[in-house]
């Protein structure tokens, strides 16, 4: 039986209780004080079974996995919660939501295949990301913005170039393998 839930694992089910009770009609998620906690192990039964198996043996183990409650995807420590004497008594959960985290990792392998197929002007999305994530989907922005600034500079002059036209050059200032290219 759950006995504590956090303040922020209370918030994570209040935001998503709609979902979360989609997903588990039998379990208020204002009220998850007393419900059984294994009703969220599903799909993790790898992980439940390895927690009673040390329980049992009095091991003390850090188990983890990855589940998915009411929309969010989430990786799950189970932990051995201890008596004074040292006896395991049950388990401490700390859930780890990732979803941001895989969500952001799906967007950029996309932007990547695409810049691979000479797409460049695909972006990541800012306005959903904060934080840390919000300044990587920036600077992955501003990385294809560069790059596709610059070829777009040197297809202007290559066909230019290749109409006979020599007397225009690439105004703009590029450091490095792209200094070298303008250079050359």
């Amino acid at each position: 039986k759950i006995v504590y839930v956090n303040p922020a694992l209370q918030r994570q089910f209040d935001d998503h209780a709609e979902r979360v009770r989609e997903q588990f009609p039998n379990v208020d998620p204002k009220n998850l004080i007393g419900s059984d906690v294994a009703t969220f192990y599903s799909g993790l039964s790898e992980l439940d079974d390895e927690a009673k198996a040390a329980r049992k043996s009095n091991e003390i183990h850090t188990h983890e996995g990855v589940t998915h409650i009411g929309g969010r995807k989430l990786r799950v420590r189970l932990s051995p919660a201890l008596a004074p004497d040292g006896t395991v008594i049950g388990n401490v959960g700390q859930w780890t939501d990732l979803t941001t985290e895989f969500e952001m990792e799906t967007e950029i392998e996309h932007l990547v295949e695409m810049i691979e197929m000479g797409e460049l002007d695909i972006k990541v999305r800012v306005e959903d990301k904060t934080h840390s994530y919000s300044r990587i989907a920036q600077g992955v922005n501003a990385l294809t913005d560069f790059v596709g600034q610059a070829l777009d500079d040197i297809n202007a002059l290559v066909s230019r170039m290749a109409q006979g036209d020599l007397s225009h050059k690439i105004e703009a200032e590029y450091f490095g393998r792209f200094g070298e290219i303008i250079e050359n």
